[in-house]
């Protein structure tokens, strides 16, 4: 009954109307325009409209500090200049943070190919963790057309495809195997071509001294061969690679 009176009572259909907006302190320091836009709306409509013109005020807010952010004197450095001091001060994952202190900084920081390849060189890949793939693969797209020097410490057949879409730009491998399967999966990549491939280092890890005495790496490798059954590589696979260890 209480809602059937109010939608038949005129008097409170028009209450609803602000004629007189409501907080007049904060609306007070509107511009007039904006007061006037809002002048006899319902209560649904000045929400709508406030949130808005709040957005586009927000728009404005973040043009005017972008704006104020580009005439600092930090920002009047030439691009291969703040791109060296990016590639010196590189050191882990961490340094990342160089590419999210400003719009600028962050654009520096993507076409400089030859950071990422440089972080690329100082990165020991565990491929461990929840995000173990996607760390390489965001450096390893943003050093694209630079030739790359990778250490690897674990070589999973998902890797392979991981560096497929970039195996003809790696450089250096450095690699360390712990099994039979890796072994599989690094020769299975190989026998695909690595077209710049110069060195190739291989190191079987050391978990027992005394299962190193008796049973020494070459051993290891020997035995993993012959389980792995690996095919010989193709001519011409690897026609840039001059070391191997």
């Amino acid at each position: 009954m209480l809602q059937s009176s109010l939608e038949l009572d005129p008097s409170f259909a028009m209450s609803t109307k602000t004629s007189d907006l409501p907080f007049s302190e904060f609306a007070s320091i509107l511009p007039a325009a904006d007061l006037a836009d809002l002048a006899g709306l319902c209560a649904s409509a000045v929400r709508e409209r406030t949130l808005a013109r709040a957005e586009e005020y927000r728009r404005f807010a973040l043009a005017l500090h972008s704006v104020h952010n580009a005439v600092l004197p930090i920002h009047r450095l030439p691009f291969e200049l703040l791109s060296t001091i990016f590639r010196k001060a590189w050191k882990d994952r961490s340094s990342l943070r160089m590419a999210h202190v400003c719009r600028r900084w962050r654009s520096t920081a993507l076409q400089t190919p030859a950071l990422w390849a440089d972080a690329i060189a100082c990165t020991s890949f565990t491929l461990a963790g929840p995000d173990q793939y996607s760390y390489m693969d965001t450096l390893l797209e943003r050093s694209v057309p630079r030739d790359v020097r990778m250490t690897i410490c674990y070589f999973p057949k998902a890797l392979r495809f991981h560096l497929l879409p970039h195996i003809s730009r790696i450089a250096v491998l450095d690699i360390k195997i712990h099994s039979a399967n890796q072994l599989h999966n690094l020769w299975e990549t190989l026998r695909g071509g690595m077209s710049c491939l110069e060195g190739l280092y291989i190191l079987c890890p050391i978990t027992d001294y005394h299962e190193f005495i008796d049973y020494p790496p070459r051993t290891w490798l020997n035995e993993w061969g012959s389980r792995v059954a690996c095919k010989a590589l193709p001519n011409g696979s690897l026609p840039r690679l001059r070391h191997l260890r």
